[in-house]
């Protein structure tokens, strides 16, 4: 176990190393300044290579968020469908009155109408 605790963590250290990597060479590659406007927000003079690294970022985070909803709903639903087995399974477990049982005394419901 701990050598594989090791690996996963030599993995996430190289991921990091590689994307800091892209993301410089990125920036290296695109030193152009671009204006950033959106109509109600300007960001005038923004490095290009930062901007799309800045887009690449937040279009992850965005992902991550979304996938994150969408595995908590299923999670809700798991558990929701859990609680709905138990139910069914206590009521099946549970004994029954049958017809011949019901005529006897003792056991009878009685109606009140």
């Amino acid at each position: 176990m701990a050598a594989m605790r090791l690996i996963k963590r030599l993995l996430v250290v190289l991921l990091v190393v590689a994307l800091l990597a892209a993301g410089f060479a990125l920036g290296q590659l695109n030193p152009q300044e671009v204006a950033f406007d959106l109509g109600f927000f300007r960001l005038p003079g923004i490095p290009l290579g930062f901007l799309a690294c800045l887009i690449l970022l937040v279009g992850f985070a965005l992902g991550l968020l979304l996938s994150g909803l969408k595995v908590m709903g299923l999670r809700m639903r798991i558990g929701s469908l859990k609680r709905q087995l138990k139910r069914v399974g206590k009521a099946r477990t549970q004994p029954q009155v049958s017809q011949q049982q019901a005529g006897q005394p003792g056991t009878a419901l009685t109606s009140t109408g």
